[in-house]
């Protein structure tokens, strides 16, 4: 884990042990990046269910880990790019297919639509190594 006066890059292996702390790191990183206490929680929040995620769903194996960037944008808003090297799984793009509305998806679970609503934006990109989901946290 990493700091600068801008952004904080963070690792953490895909191990429920590590989701807490993870997610702790992840709010504690975005008050000092400039969010409100209660908008770092939803940051947080939003990471930890993707961590979730990426350990029950993404088969990674042994050694998986999520490679988090947190960026504070000129806007005050922060944004978190998350990454992991699991299998192909695109939550924006499977949420909109269901419902035609990336908010209202059925597909994915609760943890899934719950990231997407605490977040004004959300992108998906497979890249060779794993998943990238990019999102943006405004300071509200």
């Amino acid at each position: 884990m990493t700091a600068s006066p801008k952004s904080r890059f963070g690792t953490f292996a895909c191990d429920l042990g590590e989701v807490s702390k993870a997610a702790r790191w992840v709010e504690l990183q975005g008050t000092e990046l400039g969010l409100s206490a209660a908008a770092a929680t939803r940051m947080a929040v939003a990471f930890e269910e993707l961590h979730a995620n990426s350990i029950h769903h993404g088969n990674a194996g042994t050694g998986a880990s999520v490679r988090i960037v947190l960026e504070r944008q000129k806007d005050g808003s922060i944004r978190m790019d998350f990454r992991d090297n699991g299998i192909y799984f695109d939550p924006v793009l499977d949420a909109e297919r269901v419902t035609g509305d990336p908010i209202a998806g059925a597909v994915g679970g609760v943890g899934v639509r719950l990231a997407i609503n605490l977040a004004r934006e959300m992108r998906y990109t497979r890249e060779r190594d794993g998943n990238h989901l990019m999102m943006v946290f405004d300071n509200r």
